[in-house]
C-alpha cells in the first residue's frame, strides 16, 4: 500500500480506518488540508528523510485544484515508500479505493443499524427504544452521533431511554430551529441575522447538524405528501401520523397557519423538489467538513447561505 483513496461520506469511519492503519503499521499520521498543498508536495518528496514511517493524510482532497490533484497522485505513485491516504467523496480512477459510505438520508432503519454498531464499538449495551430516541435527538450526522456516544460511554455501560434524555444533547434547540426555518423559508435577511446569534451561542458543528436534520425532515415531507398549494387541518393530522412528526413542526413545512399566528408560514412543498434537496445535502456535507477545521466558521456558514439563496433564486 502506497496510495489509498478513502471515498464516501462516512467521516467517522474514515478516521477510524486511518487510526487502525497507523496502529497496525506503526505509522505517524500527518494531516494535510487544501491550504497546505505545497507543504504536502514537499513532505511527499522528503517524508522518509524528515519523519520516517509517516502517513500523509489528505483530509479534503476534493477541495484541491485539479492540476494539484493530478500532480500529487503522480508524485505519490512515484514514491511508493511514503504512505498516503486521500479522502474524497467519489472514487478516483486507477487509485486503490476503500469505499466508506453512510446510509442515505431517508434510510431510517439503516441509520438505526449504523448507530447500533457504533454503540457496540464503544462497548455499550442498549435497548432499541433508546437508540431510536438517541437518533431523534442527534439527527443523521455521524460526527454528532460519535460525539454523543462518547458522552454516554463515560457514564455507564447500559443505555436506556432515561439515560439518553439526561445525557444526549437535543440538536433541535429553539433558536437554531428558528434559523433553520428562516433558511428553508427563504427569509434571507432573517437567516443571516439569526446565524450570527446562533454562532455566538452554539458550537458550529451543532448548528450544521441541526440544519442537516432540518432538511432531512423536509426531504421526508416532500416525498411523502401530495403536492398542493394549501393544506387543511385533517391533512396536517394525517401526515403527522404518517411521518411521525409533531404537528407544529409539520405545519411550518406545509405553510399551515394557526389562529393568532404572528408570522406567515411558507409552503415548502411548493418550493422544493427531491432533486433540489440533493444538491443542498451535498453542500451541507462540504460545509460541515470546512466548519470543523476553519478558524472562522461563521464566514464558512455565511458563504453557504449566499450560495443557497442564489441557488434558490432569492
Amino acid at each position: 500500500m502506497a496510495l489509498i483513496c478513502l471515498a464516501g461520506d462516512a467521516q467517522v469511519l474514515k478516521d477510524e480506518y486511518v487510526k487502525n492503519l497507523c496502529e497496525k503499521e506503526k505509522l505517524q499520521r500527518i494531516p494535510v488540508d487544501s491550504s497546505q498543498a505545497e507543504k504536502a508536495f514537499a513532505m511527499l518528496q522528503q517524508a522518509n528523510f524528515l519523519i520516517p514511517n509517516c502517513l500523509i493524510d489528505v483530509v479534503d482532497f476534493d477541495d484541491w485544484k485539479k492540476s494539484e490533484k493530478d500532480s500529487f497522485i503522480k508524485e505519490a505513485v512515484k514514491n511508493p515508500s511514503v504512505k498516503v491516504v486521500i479522502r474524497t467523496l467519489q472514487p478516483i480512477k486507477d487509485v486503490e479505493t476503500v469505499l466508506l459510505e453512510l446510509p442515505k438520508p431517508w434510510q431510517d432503519e439503516e441509520w438505526l443499524e449504523y448507530t447500533k454498531k457504533r454503540f457496540a464499538k464503544h462497548g455499550l449495551k442498549f435497548d432499541e427504544k433508546a437508540v431510536r430516541k438517541f437518533l431523534k435527538l442527534t439527527g443523521f450526522n455521524d460526527l454528532v452521533i460519535e460525539r454523543e456516544i462518547e458522552k454516554l460511554s463515560n457514564v455507564g455501560q447500559f443505555v436506556d431511554e432515561e439515560l439518553v434524555e439526561k445525557i444526549t444533547f437535543d440538536y433541535s434547540k429553539a433558536q437554531i430551529d428558528e434559523l433553520c426555518f428562516a433558511i428553508s423559508s427563504l427569509n434571507k435577511v432573517e437567516a443571516f441575522k439569526l446565524a450570527k446569534g446562533c454562532f455566538e451561542e452554539y458550537e458550529p458543528i451543532l448548528i450544521c447538524a441541526a440544519l442537516a436534520k432540518h432538511f432531512l425532515d423536509l426531504f421526508k415531507v416532500i416525498i411523502s405528501v401530495q403536492r398542493k398549494s394549501k393544506y387543511t387541518w385533517p391533512d396536517l393530522k394525517n401526515y403527522s401520523t404518517i411521518l411521525s412528526m409533531p404537528i407544529p413542526r409539520l405545519a411550518k413545512f406545509l405553510g399551515f397557519e394557526f389562529k393568532a399566528q404572528s408570522h406567515t408560514a411558507v409552503n415548502h412543498v411548493e418550493i422544493y423538489t427531491p432533486e433540489k434537496l440533493e444538491e443542498v445535502f451535498l453542500r451541507l456535507y462540504l460545509v460541515d467538513l470546512e466548519v470543523k477545521t476553519s478558524t472562522r466558521p461563521l464566514l464558512i456558514f455565511e458563504m453557504f447561505l449566499s450560495w443557497f439563496f442564489t441557488y434558490m433564486g432569492v
